[in-house]
């Protein structure tokens, strides 16, 4: 794993960031980026707890908000910026809330995985919860996780992960269902993500129509390209820094956890949806570098 990087300048106690005084460290997540930290101003991260941890861009701000109303846990998230002054009118109201950490951007594709480690070495817990930013969680699932969390190592063992279905929502209304049971309510207006053929080996491993019924924890055999989203200790291999844009960036680090001998354990009762927007202006580019 990398060296922890530099404790972050003090921010300022309330208020907007001023880009005029910011810090930017230089930090090796990978690949060596600039980095400006703001932990949360008014919410304590304890190690052990679970952190929520993302990575967008401030055109994702709105979805992002919509976690933050169904997530009760520590939040770390590397925010990808090529204009600070303009994006910091977008992050100020999170200061209070969130670990924010300030990425310069340095090129055209978007290093998604270099943020994903980013956010990751950043994160104050020993779990962590690793999501996109464009999904939204069932209500009361950082809750359940405190809770049932230690029985569920026990049971899973220390290399387990532990795997949110993930979902996605036909037609205008993208309202996110709070529980399980109105996701099931909706029937076929809600579905596994990507499930479309030739996508979705993405994430139809999670055994979707197991876990309908699913009442406790179930483990699921890993195959490539598998890419959920799900809980697991903080010293998971991180991402392969090579991949930029969208495409297999997620699938290499699961391919290589399983590996190292982890196993993929679905949660019976909480799940996180895709919450449907337009199409970043990084999206379409990818990249493997050499």
């Amino acid at each position: 794993l990398p060296p922890p990087p530099p404790p972050p300048a003090k921010p300022p106690a309330d208020g907007p960031l001023d880009p005029a005084t910011m810090t930017f460290n230089i930090e090796d997540h990978g690949f060596q980026c600039l980095v400006h930290t703001s932990r949360a101003r008014k919410f304590t991260a304890k190690e052990t707890d679970i952190t929520w941890v993302t990575q967008f861009t401030v055109d994702r701000i709105n979805i992002f908000k919509q976690m933050l109303a169904r997530w009760s846990g520590p939040i770390s998230a590397a925010v990808y910026s090529q204009d600070v002054k303009s994006d910091l009118k977008e992050l100020t109201p999170l200061l209070d809330r969130c670990d924010l950490h300030i990425v310069g951007a340095s090129q055209g594709l978007y290093p998604v995985n270099t943020l994903r480690n980013v956010a990751i070495n950043n994160a104050r817990t020993d779990y962590l919860l690793l999501a996109d930013v464009d999904f939204v969680p069932a209500a009361g699932v950082h809750e359940w996780l405190l809770e049932h969390l230690p029985a569920l190592r026990t049971k899973a063992g220390d290399k387990a992960v532990f795997v949110l279905p993930a979902f996605e929502i036909n037609g205008a209304d993208q309202t996110v269902p709070q529980t399980k049971e109105k996701l099931k309510e909706m029937g076929p207006r809600i579905h596994q993500v990507h499930n479309d053929g030739g996508r979705d080996i993405a994430h139809k491993y999670t055994m979707y129509d197991k876990w309908t019924t699913a009442t406790e924890a179930y483990p699921i055999e890993y195959k490539f390209p598998y890419e959920p989203y799900f809980v697991a200790p903080k010293h998971i291999p991180r991402y392969d820094v090579r991949f930029f844009g969208y495409g297999n960036d997620k699938a290499s680090q699961c391919y290589e956890m399983n590996a190292a001998g982890y196993e993929y354990w679905v949660l019976p009762e909480h799940f996180v949806v895709h919450v449907a927007h337009k199409q970043g202006s990084w999206g379409p580019a990818s990249f493997l570098g050499p």
